[in-house]
């Protein structure tokens, strides 16, 4: 694994960890947490579909 490669998996970790808590503050509304974001519903959605996120979740 290269250095790009590393960097890349360690900033999915904290996008990930940064959606999860934001979507917390939001009540996991997950409309609200898109609007706070600009982006859609559908894209943090896809990031809650992510296996590293279910398992994250499972524990909550």
């Amino acid at each position: 694994m290269n250095w790009a490669d590393l960097l890349n998996k360690k900033m999915e970790s904290i996008a990930r960890d940064f959606i999860l808590d934001e979507l917390s503050e939001c009540g996991w509304n997950v409309e609200a947490a898109a609007r706070r974001f600009c982006v859609t519903k559908d894209e943090i959605l896809s990031v809650l579909r992510q296996p590293k996120t279910e398992a994250i979740l499972a524990k909550v």
